[in-house]
């Protein structure tokens, strides 16, 4: 509990305070036991719910008035209760005031979706939702004046990169999102995802990024051979003819790192693979053969053995 906690709350509001941080502390204790999970954990939530929107209910209606008392609301509540049910008790005089928004929003960052179109304007309400939750930047309208809040959004939620128009984009925020999270190239408009020198790039920032190009650049040779590279294998540029090198396989035997054993075998021709895996005791390594597209490959491996 913070020091200053209770600092200007009254004696009054204090009272009720401490139910609610009793309530919901009640429920953390319970959700950190290991056992609780799935349904369990499900029907706890539902609880959780029930329980705080009923102490919710039962207070005094001029405790929602109090700015600091609705604070340590957001402040001290469990984090699997939502916030947009201590939201909707907030009086309309409060949700006018920036001071009192600006010390809640950190808690309860999707409140910016509910407000007027006069606090939509209040780009310093945005900084400090966007830099808890970047994917409400889908509900703000991006300008010259306020596109500086992209860097924030997608520094906080790599995904939010789907909610911006393509001309805001710059290659250094597409890449800044990959950096972070490589899943977010599903989200780039094709002019990012068919770029042969972006995804490069996007590869040497995070490789794994290489797992979610799409076809033609994930086979490319070029972006192959530089993210083998990366990875710890020597040797490659000085190689000649090497997708047709069987002996280049046993790379695949040198480490457990699936990314560079999916790499290998979509840097290799398939019959190339066939052959060698036949020679092969192992043939659970090219089960990877069925994330890059060439699953016929093992399934030819194993064909033989179901038959038997």
């Amino acid at each position: 509990m913070q020091h200053d906690l209770f600092k200007n709350i009254t004696n009054y509001e204090l009272r009720y305070l401490k139910g609610w941080i009793d309530l919901q502390k009640s429920f953390e204790k319970v959700f950190s036991e290991k056992e609780i999970k799935g349904k369990v954990k499900a029907d706890l939530k539902i609880k959780l719910t029930e329980e705080s929107n009923n102490f919710l209910e039962n207070l005094p209606l001029k405790l929602f008035i109090s700015g600091n008392f609705i604070r340590r609301l957001f402040e001290q509540k469990n984090k699997y209760f939502n916030g947009s049910n201590i939201a909707k008790f907030i009086s309309k005089e409060l949700l006018d005031c920036d001071e009192f928004l600006e010390s809640i929003i950190s808690f309860y960052p999707e409140i910016i979706e509910n407000l007027s179109s006069e606090k939509h304007k209040n780009l310093r309400l945005w900084e400090l939702a966007l830099a808890v939750n970047g994917n409400i930047i889908r509900n703000l309208h991006i300008d010259e004046k306020n596109a500086y809040l992209l860097n924030g959004a997608i520094k906080q939620s790599p995904s939010s990169i789907q909610y911006v128009d393509e001309i805001y984009l710059t290659n250094e925020l597409c890449l800044n999102a990959l950096k972070k999270d490589p899943r977010s190239y599903k989200h780039l408009p094709p002019k990012y995802q068919n770029n042969f020198d972006f995804c490069k790039v996007a590869c040497n920032r995070n490789l794994n990024v290489w797992d979610q190009l799409v076809d033609p650049m994930r086979f490319n040779k070029h972006i192959l051979e530089f993210c083998l590279t990366k990875s710890g294998i020597e040797g490659i540029y000085h190689a000649k003819n090497l997708s047709r090198d069987e002996n280049f396989l046993n790379q695949l035997f040198v480490t457990g790192d699936l990314l560079r054993r999916r790499m290998i075998l979509a840097y290799m021709d398939d019959d190339i693979i066939h052959n060698f895996a036949l020679k092969q005791k192992r043939h659970e390594v090219f089960r990877q053969c069925d994330q890059i597209g060439k699953g016929q490959i093992y399934d030819n491996l194993i064909k033989p053995q179901k038959e038997s």
